[in-house]
C-alpha cells in the first residue's frame, strides 16, 4: 500500500516540476496567440453557409389557400465575409420572412401550373427581395431551395 502511495506522490512531483517551468506558459501563451491570429484571418476572408428562413403569407385571395406539401422553411445558401456571416447565423432564429399579398401583388406572381389546374406556385427568385431586405446588405444570395412554394385554389362551389 505505501508502495502504490509514493508512486503517486512521485509523479505529482514529476508533474508539478514539469508546470513550474516557465518555458511551458510561454509556449501556451504563443499557441493561444497563434490561435486567435488564424482565426481572424481565417473569418476575415469570404465565406458560403446555408441559413434557415421561416416563412409566412398574409392576406392571400379567398380562394387561395398555401399548400401542405410545402416545407416550412427556405434553405437559403448565403456568401458573405465570415464577420457578417456570424453576426447573421446568431440573428437566424428570430428571423421569420412576412410576405403580405396586399402589399406585394405587384411584385408577386401566382403562375397555374400547366398540368394541374388547381394549383399555383410562386418561384422563390420572386422572393429574393424580401429576403434581401432580411439578411445583412453585404451577403449574397446564392440559392434559395425549395425553387417554389406552391399554393392550392379552392374550387369555389
Amino acid at each position: 500500500m505505501k508502495e502504490t502511495s509514493n508512486k503517486i506522490k512521485n509523479k505529482g512531483k514529476i508533474i508539478s516540476k514539469k508546470f513550474k517551468n516557465p518555458n511551458i506558459f510561454v509556449f501556451l501563451l504563443f499557441v493561444l496567440i497563434s490561435l486567435a491570429l488564424w482565426l481572424l484571418n481565417y473569418i476575415n476572408k469570404e465565406h458560403s453557409t446555408t441559413i434557415k428562413l421561416s416563412y409566412q403569407f398574409y392576406n392571400l385571395p379567398d380562394d387561395i389557400v398555401l399548400s401542405k406539401q410545402n416545407p416550412l422553411d427556405f434553405n437559403i445558401e448565403i456568401s458573405g465575409y465570415g464577420y457578417t456571416l456570424i453576426k447573421e447565423s446568431f440573428k437566424q432564429k428570430k428571423l421569420t420572412l412576412q410576405i403580405d399579398f396586399a402589399k406585394s401583388s405587384k411584385i408577386i406572381h401566382l403562375t397555374k401550373l400547366p398540368n394541374d389546374k388547381n394549383k399555383k406556385f410562386i418561384l422563390s427568385s420572386e422572393l429574393s427581395p424580401f429576403i434581401n431586405n432580411k439578411l445583412d446588405k453585404s451577403l449574397n444570395i446564392i440559392e434559395i431551395s425549395p425553387d417554389s412554394i406552391f399554393f392550392d385554389i379552392i374550387p369555389k362551389q
